[in-house]
């Protein structure tokens, strides 16, 4: 007769995390009498937290229910991933599974073989590997501090996130058109890159559980590195779940310095930025002008376009512009607005100049008094203005009011 307990506090609480009790005391316990099924060969397995991961939230789905225009974050030790979407719907809840894998690929040119260590006799076809979508560049994705052991030469540890979306009132999966902003910060295992990371890259493949070998998507459009160990933000947009997404980094780049910050898209250039209106005239044209780093983009004419391709027949690289109408006093899409493209018309691309890294465009957007299909912009109504790339990354900076 007794009982066998084992208490422990973990450094997180449950601000920190849901998967931790309050104040970071966490307990469990079996009670035992005479007769009961104990014996000297039983086992019992103890843990401190739903997820056996001393409430990090490792492994365990966590569910994000989402409002259109709020963040939601997803804790997993002292990472995260926050979502902010633009036009989810009621009912919309997501998922995000942390899934680790081993740091890889090993040995890659011009980086120094077994960077990440090595494994012999047999390769592990669990190792990390981002596919030949993205050739030349071969990625190698960024070991997390908290899944790597923390010593010099260990067993550096990725993360791949497995994200899906379902609406809790249809019971369906959410619109393939539901857009979005995501932000993934992560303490990066100094061991393994004790300089930090360049070329960072923000990979993902729609339809697909983690782990995954074949990304096809690339939704990055920013990274600060405000220390090699210490909450470095990684930042993209993007459409469409479900989907397995990993931050990772070309190792032939120049690792991005403390304090610096990369880009992807950069505009629209000299416009007011959210919340303030850009006025915009029904029928005359209005430029828009950004960067972004791949040269010789093609104008899409259609919107919600999956994967790489354009509907409307424009081959790779391309962009496509469309606007969704927002409630000009609280900025939200309604979810049952349907995005209309804002390449009709008078409307075109233009490529103002072009550096190795780095190309501007203007898109030149004209709206139309006499269109049936779409009807003309109504004078003092307000839309967002969304744009897609053909690598997976969609943006919605600015927005648009008409006068």
């Amino acid at each position: 007769m007794g009982t066998i307990t084992l208490t422990g506090t973990s450094p997180l609480t449950s601000t920190d995390s849901a998967f931790c009790p309050v104040g970071g005391n966490a307990s469990d316990s079996i009670t035992f009498t005479a007769g009961s099924p104990f014996g000297t060969n039983d086992t019992r397995r103890f843990a401190l937290s739903t997820d056996s991961s001393n409430c990090g939230g490792f492994n365990a789905p966590q569910i994000l229910n989402l409002t259109a225009g709020q963040l939601s974050t997803a804790k997993f030790g002292k990472d995260d991933y926050q979502i902010m979407p633009l036009n989810s719907a009621t009912g919309d809840t997501l998922s995000v599974l942390p899934v680790p894998v081993p740091a890889g690929p090993l040995g890659l040119d011009g980086w120094g073989t077994g960077k990440f260590g090595s494994e012999t006799p047999v390769f592990s076809p669990l190792r990390f590997s981002a596919g030949t979508n993205f050739a030349p560049t071969t990625y190698a994705c960024v070991p997390y501090a908290d899944f790597s052991a923390n010593v010099a030469n260990g067993n550096p540890v990725c993360v791949e996130l497995q994200i899906s979306c379902t609406n809790t009132v249809t019971a369906t999966a959410c619109s393939d058109a539901f857009l979005y902003t995501v932000q993934n910060d992560f303490n990066i295992d100094a061991n393994s890159l004790p300089g930090g990371v360049g070329g960072p890259a923000f990979l993902g493949h729609h339809l697909i559980d983690c782990p995954d070998t074949a990304f096809d998507l690339n939704i990055f459009t920013s990274y600060t590195a405000p220390s090699v160990t210490f909450g470095d933000p990684l930042k993209g947009g993007g459409s469409g779940t479900p989907s397995c997404w990993v931050t990772a980094f070309d190792p032939n780049a120049t690792a991005v310095t403390t304090g610096n910050t990369v880009s992807s898209f950069t505009g629209f250039t000299g416009l007011l930025a959210p919340p303030s209106f850009n006025r915009v005239n029904v029928g005359s044209a209005f430029p828009l002008n950004f960067t972004f780093p791949t040269a010789g983009l093609h104008l899409c004419s259609t919107v919600n376009n999956s994967g790489s391709s354009c509907t409307g027949g424009a081959s790779p690289p391309w962009v496509a512009f469309g606007t969704l109408s927002i409630t000009c006093t609280t900025k939200v899409v309604s979810a049952t607005q349907t995005e209309q493209s804002a390449a009709a018309g008078g409307s075109n691309l233009q490529t103002i100049s072009t550096t190795p890294s780095l190309t501007s465009y203007r898109f030149n957007w004209k709206t139309s008094k006499t269109s049936t299909t779409p009807p003309p912009p109504t004078p003092g109504s307000c839309v967002v203005m969304v744009a897609q790339f053909s690598s997976g990354l969609t943006v919605f900076p600015d927005y648009f009011q008409f006068k």
